[in-house]
Protein backbone atom coordinates (compact mmCIF):
# COMPACT_ATOMS: atom_id res chain seq x y z
CA UNK A 1 0.00 0.00 0.00
CA UNK A 2 2.78 2.43 0.93
CA UNK A 3 4.66 1.56 -2.26
CA UNK A 4 1.58 2.28 -4.36
CA UNK A 5 1.14 5.64 -2.61
CA UNK A 6 4.79 6.53 -3.16
CA UNK A 7 4.40 5.62 -6.84
CA UNK A 8 1.44 7.99 -7.18
CA UNK A 9 -1.07 5.17 -7.61
CA UNK A 10 -3.48 6.63 -5.09
CA UNK A 11 -6.65 4.83 -6.18
CA UNK A 12 -4.93 1.44 -6.05
CA UNK A 13 -3.40 2.24 -2.67
CA UNK A 14 -6.77 3.31 -1.29
CA UNK A 15 -8.56 0.21 -2.53
CA UNK A 16 -5.91 -2.08 -1.08
CA UNK A 17 -6.15 -0.34 2.30
CA UNK A 18 -9.92 -0.61 2.32
CA UNK A 19 -9.71 -4.33 1.63
CA UNK A 20 -7.31 -4.83 4.53
CA UNK A 21 -9.16 -2.86 7.21
CA UNK A 22 -12.23 -5.08 7.83
CA UNK A 23 -10.18 -8.21 8.44
CA UNK A 24 -7.71 -6.30 10.63
CA UNK A 25 -10.65 -5.03 12.69
CA UNK A 26 -12.16 -8.52 13.02
CA UNK A 27 -8.82 -9.94 14.17
CA UNK A 28 -8.03 -7.07 16.51
CA UNK A 29 -4.75 -6.25 14.77
CA UNK A 30 -4.21 -2.77 16.18
CA UNK A 31 -0.86 -2.22 14.50
CA UNK A 32 -2.25 -3.14 11.09
CA UNK A 33 -5.23 -0.86 11.68
CA UNK A 34 -2.98 2.02 12.72
CA UNK A 35 -0.70 1.69 9.71
CA UNK A 36 -3.51 1.25 7.20
CA UNK A 37 -5.55 4.19 8.49
CA UNK A 38 -2.36 6.27 8.54
CA UNK A 39 -1.54 5.50 4.92
CA UNK A 40 -5.14 6.09 3.86
CA UNK A 41 -4.79 9.54 5.41
CA UNK A 42 -1.75 10.19 3.22
CA UNK A 43 -3.70 9.04 0.18
CA UNK A 44 -6.62 11.33 1.02
CA UNK A 45 -4.24 14.25 1.49
CA UNK A 46 -2.62 13.56 -1.89
CA UNK A 47 -6.07 13.56 -3.47
CA UNK A 48 -6.93 16.91 -1.84
CA UNK A 49 -9.56 15.34 0.41
CA UNK A 50 -8.20 17.32 3.34
CA UNK A 51 -10.83 16.99 6.06
CA UNK A 52 -11.13 13.26 5.46
CA UNK A 53 -7.35 13.00 5.67
CA UNK A 54 -7.28 14.94 8.95
CA UNK A 55 -9.91 12.70 10.52
CA UNK A 56 -7.96 9.60 9.51
CA UNK A 57 -4.69 11.06 10.76
CA UNK A 58 -6.29 11.72 14.13
CA UNK A 59 -7.74 8.23 14.20
CA UNK A 60 -4.41 6.64 13.38
CA UNK A 61 -2.80 8.63 16.20
CA UNK A 62 -5.21 7.11 18.73
CA UNK A 63 -4.39 3.64 17.39
CA UNK A 64 -0.63 4.25 17.47
CA UNK A 65 -0.98 5.25 21.13
CA UNK A 66 -2.35 1.77 21.81
CA UNK A 67 0.58 0.24 19.95
CA UNK A 68 3.04 2.34 21.96
CA UNK A 69 4.97 3.80 19.05
CA UNK A 70 4.16 5.80 15.92
CA UNK A 71 5.14 4.28 12.57
CA UNK A 72 7.50 1.92 14.40
CA UNK A 73 9.78 4.83 15.21
CA UNK A 74 11.09 4.90 11.61
CA UNK A 75 12.38 8.43 11.03
CA UNK A 76 11.69 8.47 7.28
CA UNK A 77 8.06 7.51 7.85
CA UNK A 78 7.72 9.95 10.73
CA UNK A 79 9.00 12.71 8.46
CA UNK A 80 6.37 11.80 5.86
CA UNK A 81 3.71 11.96 8.57
CA UNK A 82 4.93 15.41 9.58
CA UNK A 83 4.81 16.56 5.96
CA UNK A 84 1.21 15.33 5.69
CA UNK A 85 0.26 17.06 8.93
CA UNK A 86 1.84 20.32 7.81
CA UNK A 87 0.10 20.15 4.43
CA UNK A 88 -3.27 19.59 6.08
CA UNK A 89 -2.72 22.39 8.55
CA UNK A 90 -1.82 24.72 5.68
CA UNK A 91 -4.89 23.79 3.67
CA UNK A 92 -7.43 23.72 6.51
CA UNK A 93 -5.88 26.30 8.81
CA UNK A 94 -4.47 25.40 12.21
CA UNK A 95 -7.77 25.77 14.06
CA UNK A 96 -9.93 23.72 11.70
CA UNK A 97 -7.24 21.08 11.29
CA UNK A 98 -7.00 20.68 15.06
CA UNK A 99 -10.80 20.40 15.39
CA UNK A 100 -11.11 17.74 12.70
CA UNK A 101 -7.99 15.88 13.84
CA UNK A 102 -9.27 15.81 17.44
CA UNK A 103 -12.61 14.47 16.16
CA UNK A 104 -10.72 11.59 14.58
CA UNK A 105 -8.90 10.72 17.81
CA UNK A 106 -12.22 10.28 19.62
CA UNK A 107 -13.88 7.91 17.14
CA UNK A 108 -14.63 4.31 18.08
CA UNK A 109 -12.41 1.97 16.08
CA UNK A 110 -15.35 0.46 14.21
CA UNK A 111 -16.60 3.92 13.24
CA UNK A 112 -13.11 4.98 12.17
CA UNK A 113 -12.79 1.90 9.96
CA UNK A 114 -16.22 2.58 8.48
CA UNK A 115 -15.18 6.14 7.59
CA UNK A 116 -11.80 5.01 6.27
CA UNK A 117 -13.56 2.53 4.02
CA UNK A 118 -15.60 5.33 2.47
CA UNK A 119 -18.81 4.85 4.42
CA UNK A 120 -20.52 7.05 6.97
CA UNK A 121 -19.68 10.69 7.61
CA UNK A 122 -16.35 11.49 5.98
CA UNK A 123 -15.86 14.91 7.57
CA UNK A 124 -16.45 16.59 10.92
CA UNK A 125 -19.62 18.53 10.08
CA UNK A 126 -19.27 20.92 13.01
CA UNK A 127 -16.66 21.86 15.61
CA UNK A 128 -16.75 20.13 19.02
CA UNK A 129 -19.24 21.67 21.52
CA UNK A 130 -16.52 23.48 23.49
CA UNK A 131 -15.38 25.26 20.33
CA UNK A 132 -18.95 26.19 19.39
CA UNK A 133 -19.37 27.77 22.81
CA UNK A 134 -16.32 29.94 22.23
CA UNK A 135 -13.73 27.91 24.11
CA UNK A 136 -11.55 25.21 22.60
CA UNK A 137 -9.99 24.61 26.01
CA UNK A 138 -13.04 23.35 27.87
CA UNK A 139 -11.40 20.12 29.13
CA UNK A 140 -8.43 21.94 30.68
CA UNK A 141 -8.01 22.99 34.28
CA UNK A 142 -7.19 26.67 34.99
CA UNK A 143 -3.54 25.75 35.53
CA UNK A 144 -3.43 23.81 32.26
CA UNK A 145 -4.94 26.78 30.44
CA UNK A 146 -2.17 28.93 31.87
CA UNK A 147 0.40 26.45 30.57
CA UNK A 148 -1.37 26.36 27.19
CA UNK A 149 -1.04 30.14 26.93
CA UNK A 150 2.69 29.82 27.57
CA UNK A 151 2.93 27.17 24.85
CA UNK A 152 1.37 29.70 22.47
CA UNK A 153 4.09 32.18 23.47
CA UNK A 154 6.60 29.61 22.26
CA UNK A 155 8.06 28.71 25.64
CA UNK A 156 9.79 25.37 26.11
CA UNK A 157 8.93 23.14 29.05
CA UNK A 158 12.01 24.36 30.88
CA UNK A 159 11.03 27.98 30.29
CA UNK A 160 7.51 27.21 31.50
CA UNK A 161 9.11 25.77 34.64
CA UNK A 162 10.94 29.04 35.25
CA UNK A 163 7.90 31.22 34.51
CA UNK A 164 5.59 29.28 36.83
CA UNK A 165 8.25 28.54 39.44
CA UNK A 166 7.54 24.83 39.42
CA UNK A 167 9.46 21.64 38.72
CA UNK A 168 10.39 20.47 35.22
CA UNK A 169 8.54 17.23 35.85
CA UNK A 170 5.36 19.13 36.73
CA UNK A 171 5.61 21.22 33.56
CA UNK A 172 6.17 18.07 31.48
CA UNK A 173 3.08 16.49 33.05
CA UNK A 174 0.93 19.57 32.38
CA UNK A 175 1.96 19.64 28.72
CA UNK A 176 1.31 15.92 28.33
CA UNK A 177 -2.16 16.28 29.86
CA UNK A 178 -2.95 19.24 27.60
CA UNK A 179 -2.05 17.27 24.46
CA UNK A 180 -4.10 14.28 25.62
CA UNK A 181 -7.19 16.26 26.63
CA UNK A 182 -7.25 18.28 23.42
CA UNK A 183 -6.63 15.19 21.30
CA UNK A 184 -3.55 16.65 19.61
CA UNK A 185 0.08 15.59 19.30
CA UNK A 186 2.05 18.80 18.87
CA UNK A 187 2.48 22.21 20.44
CA UNK A 188 1.65 23.81 17.08
CA UNK A 189 -1.81 22.25 17.24
CA UNK A 190 -2.30 23.56 20.77
CA UNK A 191 -1.43 27.02 19.48
CA UNK A 192 -3.99 26.59 16.69
CA UNK A 193 -6.70 26.16 19.30
CA UNK A 194 -5.57 28.76 21.81
CA UNK A 195 -4.43 31.58 19.54
CA UNK A 196 -7.82 32.12 17.93
CA UNK A 197 -8.41 35.12 15.59
CA UNK A 198 -10.31 37.99 17.19
CA UNK A 199 -13.83 38.68 15.92
CA UNK A 200 -14.10 41.54 13.42
CA UNK A 201 -15.60 43.87 16.01
CA UNK A 202 -12.73 43.22 18.42
CA UNK A 203 -10.20 43.97 15.71
CA UNK A 204 -12.02 47.18 14.84
CA UNK A 205 -11.91 48.25 18.48
CA UNK A 206 -8.20 47.58 18.63
CA UNK A 207 -7.61 49.57 15.45
CA UNK A 208 -9.64 52.54 16.69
Amino acid sequence: MLALWADGKFAESRELGRRVLPSALDQGETMSLAATVEFLSWVACAEQDHEHAAILLGGSTALWRQVGTTLWGVRALTNLRTETENALMLRLGAERFTQVYAHGTKLEVSELVNIACGHGQRTASSPPPDVVNGSALGPLTPREREVADLIVEGLTNRQITERLVTSKRTADTHVEHILTKLGVTSRVQVAGLVDRPKPAEDRAALDA
